[in-house]
């Protein structure tokens, strides 16, 4: 897939930010796709009203956005501005439905990634701590994708005895992604979810190829023409490690992946959360364990909460002085909601919304959280 690189003025940037922010879009990539793909169907002949008609947020024409599911069929309105202009807004119509997953193929898919007592795979690699200067791309939203990766890799070399290279099975697991995505994305359409209720986020969309191709750079490793591998948040989280490459589970993957999932092993369509309270467990334990840039990291957010520091804007200048200095005030606010993201999916953390402003609260074990952080950076120091 060729990449582009594009000069933006400051001001532009920060208005397709804001647009990713307000969850219009997952990400600048998936904006600046789209453009492309409106800009190539104007050129073409079509209208803007047919555009916005059949979905304008989406990549593919007529098949509207998986991430903007309160907006497709919007309408656009015009407003006046002082200096003369118009800007242009985007109001709601009506919801879209998800694309249909079959019970039958859910069930099979399901049954795919199953396991089971007795069965054989490939020997674990032994796992290893990150660097302490790995940080997580921000847009990495949510965990429950990484639990999915590890229980697919584990269920797909059942029988073998070395682990399947990366590019023969990369496509198979973005399409069982995709399709858990869609089927999560249909209960929570069907349960009238909202923000942090929803199941799907973080997983991409059948029918949706850009989705898919975030996902494995995002979770599992970006691919350059050279065949040069980028490992994504499934290694930075010491789950996987690539041996040359082949995509290889480490012995902490393999204990998430058997651990009981709610939605991989139970009935799906009742699940409330993506993460049991082992598998929650699990994830702050890993990064104790594992991943020192990400437990720095989460631990500066939480520290700022416990001092009130509890808005947007708020923890953003408090958790400023320990985020790169040359990074942008866009960067910094990206590396942060990621942050946020991951400590309410493990439930240190919980976001309360009063409309449309949010604050940050202390879940029930942060203070258990931010004592072991203490005892680890004494530790450290001595």
């Amino acid at each position: 897939m060729p990449v582009v690189a594009v000069n933006l003025a400051t001001n532009v940037f920060g208005e397709i930010q804001r647009l990713v922010e307000r969850r219009l879009y997952s990400t600048l990539e998936q904006f600046l796709e789209i453009a492309a793909f409106n800009q190539l169907a104007l050129e073409g002949g079509s209208k803007p009203e047919d555009l916005i008609a059949r979905g304008h947020r989406s990549a593919e024409p007529g098949v509207p956005s998986s991430v903007d599911k309160h907006d497709a069929g919007a309408t656009r309105q015009r407003h006046s501005r002082g200096d003369g202009r118009q800007t242009t807004s985007v109001r709601s119509a009506r919801p879209r439905k998800a694309p249909g997953v079959a019970t039958k193929d859910a069930q099979a898919l399901l049954s795919r990634v199953a396991l089971t007592d007795g069965q054989t795979y490939p020997p674990p690699a032994t796992t290893g701590a990150r660097p302490p200067s790995e940080r997580l791309w921000g847009q990495v939203n949510r965990l429950f994708p990484l639990k999915f990766a590890c229980r697919w890799l584990v269920s797909a070399n059942l029988g073998r005895s070395v682990w399947e290279a990366y590019e023969v099975i990369s496509d198979r697991l973005a399409e069982d992604a995709a399709s858990i995505g869609s089927l999560l994305e249909q209960v929570d359409i069907a349960h009238g979810r909202k923000r942090d209720e929803l199941l799907a986020t973080g997983l991409p969309r059948l029918g949706h190829l850009a989705s898919r191709d975030r996902f494995l750079s995002q979770f599992i490793a970006r691919t350059t023409r050279a065949l040069e591998i980028y490992p994504g948040a499934i290694c930075q989280y010491a789950l996987a490690t690539f041996d040359g490459d082949h995509l290889a589970i480490t012995d902490k993957g393999l204990a998430l992946a058997k651990l009981h999932s709610s939605v991989l092993d139970g009935d799906f369509t009742r699940a409330t959360s993506t993460l049991s309270d082992d598998e929650r467990s699990f994830f702050v334990h890993q990064v104790m364990d594992y991943v020192p840039g990400e437990l720095r990291d989460l631990s500066a957010v939480l520290r700022a909460v416990v001092k009130d520091q509890a808005t947007p804007d708020a923890l953003t200048r408090a958790v400023r002085s320990s985020l790169p200095p040359e990074w942008t005030d866009i960067m910094v606010r990206t590396h942060v909601s990621g942050l946020i993201a991951r400590l309410t999916e493990m439930a240190v953390l919980r976001r309360k919304w009063e409309g449309r402003n949010v604050r940050y609260e202390q879940g029930p074990d942060v203070q258990a959280f931010l004592a072991r952080v203490e005892v680890i950076e004494h530790g450290h120091a001595d």
